[in-house]
């Protein structure tokens, strides 16, 4: 396998942006720590920013008894709409560059929810960050920083391939020609039939014979 040359911090500022909503595909290391960690630190110098201008604008009053309270003051319009527009612009692609992060090291991109388990699921969430790349492809795409040599056999089986498609066909029909030799032999019946029932004689009514009254002449 060879490995790529790591991306600069301008050229994973501008990939981070371009795939803006984009939670698909792999990040490498080099994109995902220099995107990160530039919209992480530009938004603390804003916080820090806030921060302090508004305990600059801050002011004490003393009230009737002598006492001292202190009021906090506010930071300019400017500085704090900054802050927020910083924030929700860069909160989609924050997440989006972690899906493709946790893509390139084989797991999917649910697995950011475990930042939001207590104490430590900052640290499980940066050991996932932190792993290497896969350097074959996976089912979320090619790999960012290895790739195959020009001429190199690939072994079989290195690469996610999908599942092959079966497609059944039906078998094919031959219509064969019906001829007086090509029937089947008649087969003799296994058992003989039964002889054809006679008439019974007995079983018809005699016809009644008409009979002549003796000694009576008319």
């Amino acid at each position: 396998m060879q490995e790529l040359p790591q991306q600069n911090c301008l050229e994973s500022i501008k990939l981070g942006f371009v795939n803006y909503c984009n939670f698909s595909g792999r990040a490498r290391r080099s994109e995902f720590f220099y995107f990160f960690c530039t919209m992480y630190w530009i938004g603390e110098i804003l916080l820090i920013t806030y921060i302090v201008e508004i305990f600059a604008n801050g002011r004490t009053e003393t009230d009737y008894y002598g006492n001292t309270t202190y009021y906090t003051g506010t930071a300019p319009f400017g500085l704090t709409l900054s802050l927020y527009l910083f924030d929700a612009l860069t909160f989609i692609p924050k997440i989006s560059a972690s899906a493709r992060r946790l893509h390139d090291t084989g797991r999917s991109g649910w697995y950011y929810l475990v930042v939001f388990i207590p104490i430590v699921g900052i640290f499980i969430f940066l050991s996932f960050v932190c792993q290497d790349s896969e350097a074959n492809t996976n089912e979320y795409g090619p790999s960012p920083k290895f790739v195959q040599p020009q001429g190199a056999v690939v072994p079989p089986g290195t690469a996610y391939l999908p599942p092959p498609v079966v497609t059944v066909t039906a078998p094919a029909v031959v219509a064969v020609p019906v001829g007086q030799y090509n029937q089947p032999p008649v087969q003799p019946m296994p058992y003989q039939q039964p002889n054809p029932m006679q008439p019974n004689i007995y079983s018809q009514p005699n016809p009644i014979q008409p009979q002549a009254s003796p000694g009576y002449n008319y």
